[in-house]
């Protein structure tokens, strides 16, 4: 696809020069926070001001995606961040500083804009999140306990 790579150095380059980007997200990792098709608007971060439960955009060897920091380790040279999408069951893995474009601020959902960033929202995300993957696993214990006939 040719229009990704134009997407990625646009937006790249608003956010290296301190401006923010708006554009419609795409996928369903980050449901109820992020649905599919809202616009997001993403604004660059400096990698020390990131924290549990903020929304990173972010370039890794998957493609582009914005996903709910879950941990930050180290610091300095060897900061790193583990992202995860709010519906899945597991990590995307580490990512780097250098591999952060930016820090979804806002969603527009039915011509409001809501902010994503607060603490109390990231709170309130997070703890949504980590209900949905209790959920998740719940049915799937119900369907192992279904298979399983006691005589």
């Amino acid at each position: 696809m040719e229009s990704l790579p134009l997407f990625r150095r646009v937006v790249g380059d608003l956010l290296g020069s301190g401006y923010a980007a708006g554009f419609r997200a795409s996928g369903r990792s980050m449901y109820p926070a992020i649905r599919d098709g809202e616009r997001i608007i993403v604004e660059p971060v400096a990698p020390a001001d990131v924290a549990k439960g903020d929304i990173l955009f972010c370039e890794t060897p998957g493609g582009l995606l914005a996903h709910r920091v879950v941990a930050v380790r180290g610091n300095g040279e060897s900061l790193r961040f583990v992202l995860r999408g709010d519906t899945l069951r597991t990590d995307d893995g580490l990512v780097g500083p250098k591999q952060v474009l930016g820090k979804v601020v806002f969603v527009e959902r039915r011509g409001r804009r809501i902010r994503l960033d607060g603490r109390r929202r990231r709170w309130h995300d997070t703890l949504h999140a980590k209900a949905s993957r209790i959920r998740c696993w719940a049915r799937q214990a119900m369907r192992f306990m279904q298979g399983i006939h006691i005589r």
